[in-house]
């Protein structure tokens, strides 16, 4: 198993302080293989108030969520591994509160709304074809998870 690449454990409460800490923001965690893809989407949601943590695999993304409460989860669906269907499934199965964006660019023979209709079967909240506007994201996770 790939090491998860973490850019910032959300907060879980502590004597601190600062104004950052003191109001919770909203944990998101990021399951996509592209790293590219992946770090625009951080920083998108980062700008926003969003706190992102970043996973390459379905495995390293349910491993992290057997120890810390996510409020959105942006899951890519192609991935090596056991793939974005099967982490949909397990993060609403674990954490129904959690809202879930899927996102694909589809594969091989299956097109992105084939796939992006399988993540809805299997209790994804949103849908996003890829390539896609970072605005749309963005509104998508402000319907589900406000930062305000």
């Amino acid at each position: 198993m790939s090491a998860a690449r973490t850019t910032k454990v959300p907060h879980q409460g502590t004597s601190d302080t600062t104004p950052a800490r003191r109001r919770h923001r909203p944990a998101v965690l990021i399951i996509e293989d592209d790293l590219a893809v992946a770090r625009v989407i951080e920083q998108a949601l980062s700008s926003q108030g969003y706190e992102c943590v970043v996973a390459e695999v379905a495995e390293d993304a349910l491993q992290i969520l057997m120890h810390v409460p996510f409020d959105l989860a942006v899951v890519d669906i192609f991935m090596r591994g056991q793939g974005g269907l099967v982490a949909i499934q397990a993060i609403r199965r674990r954490h129904p509160e959690c809202r879930i964006i899927a996102t694909s660019g589809g594969w091989s023979s299956m097109t992105p709304a084939e796939a992006l209709r399988a993540a809805w079967k299997v209790g994804a909240d949103e849908t996003l074809p890829k390539p896609f506007r970072l605005e749309t994201l963005i509104d998508m996770a402000q319907k589900h998870v406000p930062t305000s």
